[in-house]
């Protein structure tokens, strides 16, 4: 055995030596090739095109925002979504871009963030019940309004309001008890109205809030009903 140790160490040393070589070569080049590939993602740019409100059913609560971009050199087009901080929350449709661009893409936001007024929001949609919670800021505190719409969206079949304004502060209020002003406004919406007066008394905080609740609420119909045509004609349906 030790002659033949010694008769083929030469052999042994040259076959030790390329297989170091192999895999520290191997180690090296699937390093450099991703150094390359790190290189080409930084100088990737990426730019914004505009912002949307997100009102997809599965994904509307926890990204209520969607920013469309261009990137890359051959000005590929994506969207994606945004919580309601507008953090980057993910890709509407999965496609290469990498986490070096979506971090670009948040210094941009970062720097000229979107117009929405954060202060009415959803906050909850049942997908058997067929109801969403829509959240807004009035003027002592937030309101919380249940709506219950039918198949389709093509109508609000009744809802429910949490509200603690009481209009304390707004003697020139007479309209009635706690819950009117909302009532008045979700009563509107119900019958298919979003242009209301505002009510004197409670003009500041409480009429605006409940104004931005229902044209949130109107532009979120106004999306299903359309994906639901969409849909329907996609798939030969009336």
């Amino acid at each position: 055995m030790k002659k033949f140790i010694n008769k083929h160490l030469v052999s042994f040393v040259f076959i030790l030596i390329f297989v170091v070589i192999f895999v520290f070569g191997g180690i090296y080049s699937r390093y450099m090739t991703n150094q390359v590939e790190v290189h080409y993602q930084e100088h990737i740019e990426i730019s914004i095109e505009y912002y949307t409100r997100n009102f997809e059913l599965s994904t509307f609560i926890e990204s209520p925002y969607l920013v469309h971009v261009t990137y890359g050199e051959d000005d590929l087009e994506t969207d994606v979504y945004l919580d309601n901080q507008f953090q980057v929350n993910g890709l509407q449709v999965e496609v290469e871009i990498s986490d070096n661009i979506l971090v670009k893409l948040q210094g941009l936001i970062n720097e000229t963030p979107p117009t929405y007024d954060t202060s009415t929001f959803f906050s909850n949609y049942n997908e058997l019940t067929s109801f969403v919670t829509v959240v807004t800021q009035g003027f002592y505190a937030e309101i919380v309004i249940e709506v219950f719409f039918n198949t389709g969206f093509t109508a609000a079949d009744g809802y429910s309001i949490t509200s603690s304004e009481t209009y304390n502060l707004a003697p020139a209020y007479s309209g009635g008890p706690g819950l009117t002003v909302e009532t008045y406004y979700m009563d509107g919406f119900i019958a298919g109205n979003t242009d209301f007066d505002t009510i004197a008394g409670a003009s500041i905080g409480t009429c605006p809030a409940m104004q931005r609740a229902v044209d949130l609420l109107k532009e979120f119909q106004i999306y299903q009903q359309l994906s639901v045509v969409v849909y329907n004609n996609q798939n030969g349906g009336n």
